[in-house]
Parts: C-alpha cells; sequence; structure tokens
C-alpha cells in the first residue's frame, strides 16, 4: 500500500513549492542605489547645516547652468564648471565622489547635471535632492518647457521655496517678446510671479548683474 502515498508526498512538495514561489514573487529583490543616489544623498549630507548663501542650479542638459555659474562668479567658482557644448558636461551617474559644490567668495553652488536623461533621470531629483537645504534655487530654462521642468518645479515648492526662473540665452528672444514668454513661463509653472522670471544671456552678458543681486 506504499505506493498509495507517493501521490500525497508529491501534491504536498508541490504545495509547498507554489507558495515558497507566490511568496518569492510578492517580494521583489531591492534595486541597488546607483551612483547618482548615492551622490544626491552625499549632497544632503555636505548641505545639512543651513546656508542662506547656498544656491542650486538645476535645468535641461545644455540649459546653460554651468556657464552662468562661471559668469556669477566671474571665472572665479572652484571647482571649475564643466561646461559642455550643446549638452550637459557634469555627471553625477559614473562615479561617486564627485564635486557636488563649487565656492567662490562666501557663496555655495551646485551645478546639478541636467535631469531627464537615462543617466539622470528627474525621478531621482524629485525623490533625493535636498532642496529644503538650498537658500536659493534657480530653475535654467531655454526655449520649450517639458513635463521633467514642471516637475522639478513643483517639488521645488512643494519644499515651500520659490524658485527663480532664469531664462537662458535671452539674446534669441526679441524685446517685445519677453513679456509673452514670461507670461506664457507663469502659465506653466503654475504660482510663478513674472518678477521670479530673470533673462540671462551668458554671451552678452544681460541679466547676470540682476541675478547676482537676487542670489
Amino acid at each position: 500500500m506504499w505506493w498509495l502515498a507517493v501521490p500525497v508526498v508529491i501534491g504536498v512538495g508541490k504545495l509547498i513549492y507554489e507558495v515558497m514561489t507566490d511568496e518569492s514573487a510578492a517580494q521583489p529583490t531591492p534595486v541597488p542605489d546607483t551612483a547618482l543616489v548615492n551622490n544626491l544623498r552625499a549632497l544632503r549630507e555636505l548641505t545639512r547645516k543651513p546656508d542662506p548663501r547656498r544656491v542650486a542650479f538645476l535645468g535641461q542638459p545644455g540649459a546653460g547652468k554651468s556657464t552662468i555659474v562661471s559668469k556669477l562668479s566671474n571665472g572665479r567658482a572652484r571647482p571649475a564648471p564643466v561646461i559642455g557644448v550643446n549638452t550637459d558636461a557634469t555627471n553625477w551617474a559614473k562615479y561617486t565622489g564627485v564635486d557636488l559644490l563649487c565656492r567662490w567668495e562666501r557663496r555655495e553652488a551646485a551645478d546639478v547635471p541636467g535631469y531627464d536623461t537615462s543617466a539622470h533621470p528627474v525621478s531621482a531629483f524629485v525623490q533625493h535632492f535636498p532642496f529644503e537645504n538650498f537658500g536659493k534655487i534657480c530653475l535654467v530654462v531655454h526655449g520649450k518647457v517639458h513635463a521633467a521642468d514642471v516637475a522639478i518645479y513643483e517639488a521645488i515648492r512643494r519644499h515651500g521655496i520659490a524658485p527663480i526662473v532664469v531664462r537662458s540665452r535671452a539674446e534669441s528672444v526679441d524685446a517685445p517678446d519677453r513679456e509673452t514668454v514670461r507670461n506664457d513661463l507663469c502659465r506653466q509653472f503654475s504660482g510663478l510671479a513674472p518678477s521670479s522670471v530673470v533673462f540671462v544671456s551668458s554671451r552678452t552678458g544681460e541679466g547676470i548683474k540682476e541675478l547676482r543681486g537676487r542670489l
């Protein structure tokens, strides 16, 4: 009669296997932190002590953030911002231990890599960037406003900060069109005051003095 017990043993074993498989499927393997996330956490530690003179520059790749930082500091920012051509040369996604802040005089700034790329997804910045640790935040835009820009803007506002929206490459916007561009930015960035929009041209120097005064 022993052979009658074989199906029972097999059935019990199958049931245990299915239960264990279901539990394993319900608990996915945690995704390891990326170099970008680790660098953003390191930035949080570096900026934990409040400083009203600390400023962050965020924007799409090629928005002109690094050039603006260089112009604001009259080339004295150290380490010097890495300036690319029509792209973003700053990379926090490949290695940890990279330069996260630059300094000049008594100013401290984060020249943040361009978001909304495969290496620097906007979700990582929304979730991990220490917005609240900065006295001022500049959101640098040029041309069309993208959904990622709006996501960053809203994340900044959720942390109780009213960002300065910097419209870079101002030389490409004729004077008669400035008001239209300003109104369009205020429409796309809910709650943005017209006075919080600054037109800046790194080529001509327009707006650099005004932006420096606001920081």
